[in-house]
């Protein structure tokens, strides 16, 4: 199933019968020579009435022609919306001189005329390009309704009387289409509004929802409530600061502060404790001055001496 366009703009010479003095017409050709209609179709451009067998009618029916012509007269007119259609109106495919007159009297004023004249003049000259009978000479494009139902040169569907009517109107809708440019994207300003809404709010939650809640708890008096207050000590003392400050703190190092808050503190000078890795599987916390004896001990820096204590130097003084 396959179309073919001529049009009167081009340099086809069409008889005088089918010539329009101000519209552009078309012959778009249907073949469809080699196709098998399974259903008998009346359409005037689809017309397949002849049985492919003729002692039944059962195995289908062949195109009445080899070719199915279809005539189209399309008018493209330019209007200026503040006048009536009658006076308001340019066709752009009658001759120049009419073009001209028609120009003067949508558009009175000279400074429209000069900002009229130039899109005109590219619309007549795009000529049969901005006519829907162009897309059936886009190779690949369907164009066609007709052919969504087509497979291996039979066609299935029960196509009905006025098909040709159906393929103008998709054509025509083809036609307005707009192809999508890869520079623009489309997206709902509202809906990214809003999710970078909700997800700063999340993160501010995260930040202050301990100390909101905290506030909550003195400004609505519960700090009374066992229950409330061992939950809140619970849940403050699990992140990993606090957790460091209780390894510290229970095996005796440091002196600490601010141990209600989320970042606890040792007084100025404190020593912390280190990781006792002899074995590698069970890492303890021990304090510095017994990891380091027992690694003098065991041999492991030359020359070490048993018992050694390793002393935080002054301000003052000089390695």
């Amino acid at each position: 199933m396959h179309s073919y366009v001529l049009s009167s703009y081009e340099d086809t010479k069409l008889i005088p019968e089918l010539m329009q003095s101000h519209d552009m017409v078309s012959l778009v050709f249907l073949d469809s020579s080699e196709l098998l209609y399974l259903n008998r179709t009346t359409d005037p451009w689809f017309s397949a009435t002849t049985p492919a067998d003729n002692s039944t009618e059962d195995t289908g029916y062949f195109a009445d022609q080899d070719s199915g012509v279809l005539g189209c007269a399309m008018r493209r007119l330019m209007c200026n919306p503040l006048l009536p259609d009658e006076t308001g109106c340019v066709n752009l495919f009658a001759n120049n001189e009419t073009i001209i007159e028609s120009l003067k009297k949508a558009w009175p004023d000279s400074q429209d005329q000069h900002v009229i004249y130039p899109l005109m003049v590219a619309q007549a000259e795009s000529g049969i390009a901005g006519a829907p009978e162009t897309w059936y000479s886009i190779p690949g494009v369907p164009t066609l309704l007709s052919r969504n139902t087509l497979m291996d040169s039979v066609q299935f569907a029960h196509l009905p009387n006025d098909r040709w009517k159906d393929e103008r109107e998709h054509l025509y809708k083809a036609s307005l289409a707009r192809i999508r440019s890869s520079k623009y994207y489309s997206l709902s300003a509202w809906a990214a509004f809003f999710m970078l809404l909700l997800g700063a709010i999340i993160m501010l939650l995260a930040l202050f929802v301990e100390g909101l809640f905290e506030l909550f708890l003195r400004a609505a008096g519960l700090q009374s409530n066992t229950r409330l207050t061992y939950g809140h000590a619970e849940w403050r003392t699990g992140s990993t600061l606090q957790l460091q400050r209780l390894a510290h703190e229970s095996a005796g190092l440091g002196t600490w502060k601010r141990t209600d808050e989320s970042i606890p503190v040792t007084e100025y000078g404190d020593s912390l404790g280190i990781l006792d890795t002899s074995r590698p599987g069970h890492a303890r916390l021990v304090r510095a001055d017994t990891e380091m004896s027992r690694m003098h001990g065991n041999g492991e820096i030359p020359d070490a001496k048993t018992g050694v204590k390793y002393l935080r130097l002054s301000s003052n003084e000089q390695i």
